[in-house]
């Protein structure tokens, strides 16, 4: 094994662990006379001096998160349990007053986050300090200085830990042979010169780079996506010999699944975070480099969960690009997925984004769109298409015609649009009412949404310093300091609500095989003894054929919701995204009760845009016919398609043409995005039986990707279940 491989392996045994301990319940920084964000910064910096640091022997990128809170496992002892880690873990710094004002929200704060990773490369770590002392010097009102304050503690933070692991590669060097010695010596020079200079070269920002983000996810413990690392890491990649800076990069690609053991619930992926590549520049050139085509090899040879490699293409994109980006998800590399720069970019544009930072979009965890470095979109709210739907259908008059039950559907769609507008917009404006307070504190008591409680007593100031604006601004991203202000809403559970109007349309109204008050009784008893109407319900027409039966309504109440959603504005003035996008398939089944289109109570929902399982009968290409009608530019977050494939459709050099001109088929049509899943149903039940032989099998499961051996059965059979489609 050479180095890369042995710290693969290393990696997905997950050795790394053996290092991780649970904060210490004496770690405590609430007593310090500061306020609110210089406690949390200095709760920060309190982990980044005693955290346990190491270096593994084959290391060339080095730290790890390693300290966790802890939950009780069932036999109620306290230790280290990875299905039972608890994720947000500080120091207490919040004072009982502060915990009786929005209660015990220390730490918790949301995650789907691209850092502005190049402007810390460019500055480097003394560099976003001084930035931030010289706005300090400059500002007057108390809640900004305290945020200022607050950043320069959190990087002193951050500075000390790359000092810890340069003593440290400098210890161990002492009783090392060559060349490990002088692998030793480097990374202490590496991690000496980044506690406060800007990097170098690509050994430099590759380390910087990764203590940033441990940082982060210290801060915020996940969610936190790598950005379009191909543009900023590129000069630095460019400027090494090749094998020795390829070498570096597989070293970090193997680093970026730290915390991929982790369970969270139901599935593992904390480290499944995405990564943006190619695409278009700031000035509109192809932004397809040398280092694009390393990180593809790379991921391609090491086959890691992490991280979601994402690839953007526009019409000008290299055919080498489209061809091998192409090859390796043909191949079952399941966390793989492509974006359309021609729709996505003009969407951005359409709503007023300067062309310049359109052009320069990433993708958070759940494939939604936002600006690298300005933005955070996620999340204003949602709303559901089917509750709306069957709400409305709850009370709706007997006689009532097809037409009509449409028309009052959009309207109840309005109104639920408004009422999130609303719900958002009293966040936002008490969120940003204390930017210039000596403490942001609403009055004491009572109705406090945990949201708001959380964005309050847990600001993010390691984060916001990565972000344009904030520091200009003296403002954390909590209060209102990003560039971008912009929040998106989506509309959720969008399949199953068209298939039911149309089975409603079909059943009811034309075939008039049953009335609406029966149909209620129906699905509101989960079809019990209604099997022969059950039947007549399934056999309707179904989204994904491309059957303007169905697809039109779609259209028509999709677009309609869409531009309801585009019609508000935050309180601060800024714009409300529109997206489509149903996440957590299995989970959020259970939570809808029986529906009109014959899905029955519990039962999965579909991802985002893909059919209902079982439903698509008419291939992949009727699939992308039928979500291609819906107008692309009312959509500036997230509209995203998910595919199965059998292994056989995609084999060869026949197999391989036929995928790409499928994917470059539904992008001419103004697809939006595509994620695919290449893998075959015996595969998957032999995995179930004997999960030790299919430890790096790849699944996607919604906008996030994971090993098909750590998720819930639940999962596995939700995603068994899913159309297998041929080319």
């Amino acid at each position: 094994m050479n180095r890369v491989e042995r710290l693969k392996a290393k990696m997905l045994k997950a050795e790394h662990a053996k290092h991780r301990i649970v904060m210490p319940e004496d770690w405590s920084v609430k007593d310090l006379p500061l306020s609110l964000v210089e406690r949390k910064a200095h709760a920060l910096k309190l982990i980044f001096k005693k955290m346990p640091v190491f270096i593994d022997e084959d290391e060339l990128i080095v730290g790890s998160r390693t300290v966790f809170g802890c939950k009780k496992t069932e036999k109620g002892k306290k230790g280290i349990d990875l299905s039972r880690l608890g994720l947000a873990v500080y120091p207490a710094y919040a004072t009982e007053e502060e915990k009786l004002r929005f209660g015990n929200y220390e730490g918790v704060s949301k995650g789907h986050f691209v850092p502005g990773f190049r402007k810390v490369l460019e500055l480097g770590i003394g560099g976003i300090i001084k930035k931030a002392g010289l706005q300090l010097e400059n500002e007057s009102l108390p809640g900004k200085k305290n945020f200022l304050k607050g950043v320069i503690i959190a990087y002193e933070g951050i500075s000390i830990l790359a000092r810890r692991f340069a003593v440290l590669a400098l210890e161990l060097s002492k009783g090392c042979l060559s060349p490990r010695r002088e692998e030793l010596h480097k990374i202490s020079a590496v991690c000496r010169h980044i506690s406060t200079e800007p990097p170098g070269d690509f050994h430099e920002a590759l380390q910087l780079y990764w203590f940033i983000y441990l940082g982060l996810i210290t801060e915020n413990y996940t969610g936190i996506c790598f950005g379009r690392f191909d543009q900023f890491m590129e000069p630095y990649y460019s400027s090494m010999p090749a094998g020795e800076a390829f070498e570096l990069l597989e070293c970090l690609l193997v680093k970026l699944n730290d915390q991929a053991d982790i369970k969270l619930s139901h599935v593992r992926y904390a480290g499944s975070d995405n990564i943006v590549i190619s695409g278009t520049t700031p000035d509109g050139k192809d932004a397809t480099n040398e280092l694009t085509y390393a990180v593809l090899d790379g991921v391609g040879k090491l086959r890691l969960v992490s991280p979601q490699t994402n690839v953007r293409i526009h019409k000008n994109s290299p055919e080498k690009l489209v061809k091998h980006a192409c090859d390796l998800a043909r191949q079952g590399l399941n966390n793989m997925a492509f974006y359309n720069d021609d729709v996505i970019i003009k969407s951005l544009v359409s709503v007023g984004f300067p062309l310049e930072d359109a052009r320069d979009y990433a993708l958070d965890l759940c494939q939604d769109i936002l600006i690298e470095g300005k933005s955070d979109f996620f999340l204003g709210g949602e709303v559901s298409m089917t509750r709306v739907l069957l709400d409305l259908l709850d009370s709706a008059d007997e006689n009532i015609g097809f037409e009509a039950l449409l028309h009052e559907y959009k309207r109840a769609i309005a109104r639920k649009v408004k009422a999130v507008v609303k719900k958002y917009n009293t966040w936002e404006s008490a969120t940003t009412a204390f930017e210039s307070a000596k403490e942001p504190f609403p009055a004491a008591g009572g109705d406090v949404k945990p949201s708001f409680a959380a964005s309050m007593i847990s600001p993010l100031p390691f984060l916001s310093a990565t972000l344009d604006n904030c520091i200009e601004k003296g403002l954390d991203i909590n209060r209102g300091g990003l560039k971008y202000r912009d929040k998106g809403i989506f509309l959720t559970s969008p399949v199953n609500a068209v298939n039911s109007l149309a089975a409603i349309k079909k059943v009811v109204f034309e075939q008039k095989q049953i009335s609406l008050s029966k149909l209620r009784l129906a699905y509101k008893s989960n079809y019990e003894g209604w099997e022969i109407l059950l039947h007549k319900l399934l056999a309707a027409p179904k989204w994904g054929n491309d059957d303007d039966y169905v697809d039109l309504l779609a259209k028509d109440v999709f677009e309609f919701g869409l531009k309801e959603i585009l019609k508000y504005r935050t309180a601060s003035g800024a714009r409300f995204l529109s997206g489509i996008h149903q996440p957590h398939t299995a989970l959020a089944g259970k939570l809808y009760a029986a529906t009109p289109d014959g899905r029955r109570a519990g039962e999965p929902l579909p991802v985002t845009l893909s059919p209902a399982n079982g439903t698509d009968i008419n291939g992949p290409t009727a699939v992308l016919k039928s979500v291609s009608k819906i107008d692309p530019l009312l959509c500036q977050w997230n509209s995203a398609l998910t595919l199965r494939f059998h292994p056989i459709a995609v084999r060869g050099n026949e197999g391989l043409a036929k995928f790409k001109s499928l994917l470059e088929t539904f992008f001419s049509l103004g697809g939006i995005e595509l994620q695919t899943n290449i893998f075959d149903t015996a595969t998957l039940r032999a995995a179930q039986k004997e999960p030790e032989k299919y430890k790096t099998l790849i699944v996607r499961i919604w906008g996030m990707s994971a090993y098909f051996i750590n998720i819930s059965r639940e999962f596995q059979e939700e995603i068994i279940s899913r159309a297998e489609h041929g080319l």
